[in-house]
């Protein structure tokens, strides 16, 4: 249960002032227990028909198999259940915040910890692998900028981290600081900012990016080492893209990336409004992030 981790609403509390309301982005996947409260049996029966049937759903057989024998057991105990009803899917929309949303809260913790996020590339696009190049670069490893900052320089942080994330019709790009105790969010923001402006004028290297890349296809080979992982790789891309043979050129994107474009490409979203929130320990709150100071 996430709600009793430390920190462990965070990410609720970004997602809910991240998107609109009615973006499907915008509330937790398992959903919230006044909303299963309220359900009847008859909304959940037809939540169920609707949503949980065939042409709603990818099956994936691997391992040590043979088609000729699996494909009738799929017909056997697959083939007899109806589709579905037909629904509207959601589309991918440029979405924009029309002001930073800064927000607080106090929890269980023994660290402050501030999130930066801001809206950024859906997945399985060019832009999707430029800003997990850049997130690489700033705060993926031991090497990246941020932790060598503020994690071995400055030793004002605990652990400093970036990261891509793309979904199927949006993604974000999120920086979250663990501050080391008693130093406030307002610092950890600073240096941020500080950082980003040092990378957006003077650029990335070529050899930060292949460093990255080579990286990415090294996580994807290992990914699919086994045949768990090889399966949720094909049920994705048939998924998001049509086509599970798509599996194969997830490299693709990542080829001839230059310092320009990701330079480019991070300002794009960066330099929007982002949604910065502060996890403070209890009684903690004023060492909170403040704007402009």
């Amino acid at each position: 249960n996430y709600d009793n981790r430390p920190y462990g609403t965070a990410n609720e509390k970004i997602l809910k002032a991240l998107y609109p309301p009615t973006h499907p982005y915008s509330w937790p996947v398992i959903g919230y227990m006044e909303d299963l409260s309220a359900a009847s049996m008859e909304d959940v029966k037809n939540f169920f028909k609707t949503y949980y049937a065939p042409n709603n759903a990818c099956l994936v057989v691997a391992g040590d198999i043979n088609p000729g024998e699996i494909k009738p057991l799929i017909e056997k105990y697959f083939g007899p259940i109806p589709q579905g009803k037909n629904f509207d899917r959601p589309k991918p929309v440029e979405l924009k915040l029309k002001q930073q949303e800064r927000l607080a809260y106090e929890d269980k913790v023994q660290l402050p910890r501030i999130y930066l996020t801001w809206h950024s590339a859906p997945a399985n696009t060019r832009e999707d692998a430029v800003m997990d190049v850049f997130s690489s670069i700033l705060g993926r490893g031991k090497n990246s900028r941020l932790y060598k900052s503020l994690v071995y320089d400055k030793q004002i942080a605990q652990s400093a981290f970036a990261s891509q994330e793309g979904s199927e019709i949006a993604g974000s790009f999120q920086i979250q600081i663990t501050a080391k105790p008693e130093k406030t969010l307002t610092e950890m923001e600073q240096n941020v900012n500080e950082i980003l402006n040092k990378l957006f004028s003077e650029g990335v290297t070529q050899s930060e990016i292949d460093k990255s890349v080579i990286a990415r296809e090294v996580q994807i080979i290992n990914s699919a080492s086994t045949a768990l992982g090889k399966s949720i790789s094909l049920a994705n891309f048939y998924s998001y893209t049509g086509n599970p043979e798509n599996i194969n050129k997830q490299m693709e994107l990542y080829k001839g990336i230059t310092p320009q474009e990701v330079i480019t490409t991070a300002k794009k979203y960066l330099n929007e409004a982002s949604v910065v929130l502060s996890v403070v320990p209890e009684g903690k709150l004023e060492l909170a992030a403040k704007k402009g100071e």
